[in-house]
């Protein structure tokens, strides 16, 4: 159900019309990130979390599930084998209703709002009315990272039985060129940026910042902070990198995995899943 996406297709609802969409794709900040999609050859994602409260005639059905992905390159695969790529995402699905691009402490940022039906990806299950997927996305120079969310009612029939009830899901992820090495010098180094984050209870979006720092290059562990105002502090510590990658953790327990990008190690770019939240963050390295 995740988008890279700024193209929408068919359907109804209040959807954005042609023109619209062209003039967003000819905004500069738009040409950078298609730029930054297209060259990307990682991906990292998140576990995407899933929450289904259903009423099937008199039966109330329950389930949370956390979907684990095991990344390579620009490929990702589940433990049941499906196979989730860079390519996959161009392919987008999602009829857009909303496009929002802003700038937040020197990143751009783009919230994008849209109707999705994914029974066409769900075999025997058909729905007639889905929560909107809503993604809050951040880009630089070199990378590009975002969550996506949709809440709401979910109405449809499954084997031909009919089925009503609430759905949620949140999951993260982050694209770039990575850099493949490990920064190097002599004292410390930090990276400034920000951080876009859910709760896996609510699924509200959370904004927030981004820290990242090592102390000696010389031997590079870095830290990660993320802070979400009035909501939670998040740290990783003391990571050791591999080839420009640090990683902390297991997916869906307190797991932290990101990577280098750009010139001198200019940017960096990662996703986060504690169980309790799931989010992307960015941060450029301070002159």
């Amino acid at each position: 159900v995740l988008t890279l996406g700024l193209a929408g297709c068919g359907g109804g609802g209040q959807l954005l019309s042609e023109s619209e969409l062209e003039k967003i794709a000819m905004d500069p900040r738009v040409v950078q990130r298609t730029t930054i999609l297209e060259r990307a050859d990682t991906l990292l994602l998140s576990s995407l979390h899933l929450d289904e409260n259903y009423l099937f005639g008199d039966e109330r059905v329950q389930s949370r599930q956390e979907v684990a992905f095991s990344c390579n390159g620009s490929r990702c695969v589940t433990s049941n084998g499906s196979v989730i790529t860079i390519d996959d995402f161009f392919d987008s699905d999602i009829d857009l209703k909303e496009i929002s691009i802003g700038e937040r402490d020197g990143f751009n940022t783009v919230m994008v709002a849209g109707g999705f039906d994914p029974s066409q990806s769900v075999p025997r299950i058909t729905f007639t009315q889905f929560p909107d997927i809503q993604a809050y996305g951040l880009w630089g120079e070199h990378g590009y990272a975002a969550v996506e969310i949709a809440s709401g009612p979910a109405v449809g029939r499954a084997n031909g039985d009919f089925f009503s009830g609430e759905i949620d899901l949140a999951g993260a992820y982050a694209v770039g060129m990575t850099t493949g090495s490990n920064p190097s010098g002599v004292g410390g180094a930090t990276w400034n940026g920000i951080a876009e984050a859910t709760s896996t209870r609510t699924f509200i979006r959370r904004a927030g910042t981004a820290l990242a720092s090592i102390p000696d290059l010389s031997n590079p562990l870095i830290s990660i902070d993320i802070d979400l105002p009035d909501i939670v502090s998040l740290s990783w510590d003391d990571m050791r990198l591999d080839n420009g990658r640090y990683e902390a953790g297991t997916a869906g327990s307190n797991h932290l995995v990101g990577d280098f990008y750009g010139p001198d190690h200019r940017e960096t770019y990662g996703i986060f899943d504690t169980g309790a939240y799931v989010g992307a963050f960015g941060a450029k390295r301070r002159e």
